[in-house]
């Protein structure tokens, strides 16, 4: 989603760089080396979040679409099943 608002801005001369984890990341941003577009409840739990600067996003590029996630092999125990069945219901009623 940043990468696509920096392009239709204009703005999209960087190198960007996928890596494996928020923590290597975060790591990178830490050294000086990068920002990261991310949910500020996930670096706000980074070790070392007091030495980062932290600006919200403007609308529509403040929201992002959070999801239900488990392992597709994986038995679906009672209350996934619940609360998979609530995000159901729920996503059907909007």
């Amino acid at each position: 989603a940043a990468e696509a608002w920096l392009q239709q801005s204009g703005k999209a001369d960087m190198t960007v760089r996928d890596l494996g984890s928020l923590e290597s990341i975060l790591g990178l941003v830490e050294a000086g080396l990068g920002f990261t577009v991310a949910p500020e409840t996930a670096i706000l739990g980074y070790r070392a979040a007091n030495a980062l600067d932290l600006t919200p996003l403007p609308a529509p590029h403040d929201v992002s679409e959070t999801v239900l996630c488990w392992r597709i092999d994986h038995r679906v125990t009672a209350p996934l099943r619940s609360l998979r069945d609530l995000v159901t219901e729920e996503r059907a009623a909007a």
